[in-house]
């Protein structure tokens, strides 16, 4: 089997699609993933070699870390592959081991508040991808607004959180992802403005699930208390991905709620797929990436404010029982994981091999 090195700054398990990655290559190739130790659960995958690096330091000593453990294990090793999901600074490897066959792998673009800074990250990833020869990008959409001049579109996918059916009877919403950026407050005040608007519709409950970087989850807490709905806005703080099937079982629409701004545009969000791979049909803001895949027969999309929030749940609740939870599963087939990879991903990355011999 050839051998393949996987590089992504987050520890192993914890980003989704390398962690799929891995799942499903597992049996194809010999893979060795470097990441940071993060202290979260370790998270074993057989035929996954995982070398976790300690994150400590200044932010140059933990980059000069990095660097160096992950030069020498290709320095040290024959791989045919170097896998290389993009962090700042990445197109040092390639460049200090010119002869070997890499991959670069974009999954965002810069999406902090700051548009200035937005702006400078989107062109260092600009500039460095033109060390790379190979390079996939999650959407077309993502390759061209950063006007990358040859990629591969290898795009997200998602796995069904459930092992049993959805049952559509009430409306039970349900979130699940980061706090951090995504004004999910306006998410709990539509809400709330929802059951104010609409008191004689469903019986009708929100769960989120995540947290944030600056306090989100605590101002929540605050609007929760303040306003009187602990019994109908519920907060679970991070769950593991794997752990999420008692939650989303017990709901009956998926939100995906991220702003609609220019770095949100094409960025396709994962849940968007979980949820409908499960049999959820989905709230969801209109973003580009979002209305390439909602449609009438899935879910409803909204505007990213309050009174846009309010009306959309109205509008799934009126429509509830007019969903066909199988049918929105088998729709979304084409989305699963083992699909993306063994059908995109793996002819990609053995093409890239052949191509180097």
């Amino acid at each position: 089997m050839n051998n393949i090195l996987i590089v992504n700054k987050e520890q192993y398990g914890y980003h989704i699609d390398t962690y799929k990655y891995c799942t499903y290559l597992s049996d194809k190739f010999n893979i060795t993933y470097i990441c940071w130790d993060e202290n979260k659960k370790r998270i074993v995958t057989e035929g996954v070699n995982c070398i976790y690096l300690k994150r400590q330091g200044s932010l140059f000593n933990r980059f000069s870390i990095l660097l160096k453990s992950v030069n020498m294990k290709i320095t040290q090793n024959k791989f045919d592959l170097v896998f290389v999901v993009y962090f700042p600074g990445c197109s040092l490897l390639k460049l200090l081991n010119v002869n070997y066959c890499f991959n670069l792998d974009i999954r965002t673009i810069a999406v902090t508040e700051s548009r200035i800074k937005n702006y400078l990250l989107d062109n260092l990833l600009k500039f460095e991808s033109l060390i790379f020869k190979n390079i996939s990008v999650i959407s077309e959409e993502t390759g061209k607004q950063i006007k990358i001049r040859d990629f591969f579109v290898l795009p997200l996918g998602g796995d069904s959180l459930v092992k049993s059916d959805i049952s559509l009877e009430n409306l039970n919403l349900i979130y699940v992802g980061t706090l951090s950026n995504r004004n999910i407050l306006n998410l709990v005040i539509g809400f709330h403005a929802y059951i104010q608007n609409y008191p004689l519709e469903r019986i009708s409950t929100l769960t989120i699930i995540g947290d944030g970087f600056n306090n989100e989850l605590q101002i929540i807490h605050q609007y929760i208390n303040d306003n009187d709905l602990k019994d109908r806005v519920f907060t679970t703080g991070y769950i593991q991905n794997d752990k999420l099937c008692n939650y989303v079982e017990k709901a009956s629409c998926g939100v995906s709620y991220v702003p609609i701004t220019p770095y949100f545009q094409n960025q396709p969000p994962t849940k968007t797929y979980e949820y409908l791979l499960s049999g959820l049909p989905v709230l969801a803001t209109n973003t580009h990436a979002n209305a390439k895949i909602v449609n009438r027969s899935n879910g409803i999309l909204i505007e990213d404010n309050v009174e846009a929030i309010s009306k959309g749940i109205f509008e799934i609740s009126k429509k509830l029982d007019s969903y066909d939870s199988k049918q929105i599963q088998k729709e979304m087939e084409k989305s699963l994981w083992k699909n993306i990879v063994n059908e995109i991903l793996y002819p990609y990355l053995i093409s890239i091999i052949r191509d180097k011999k």
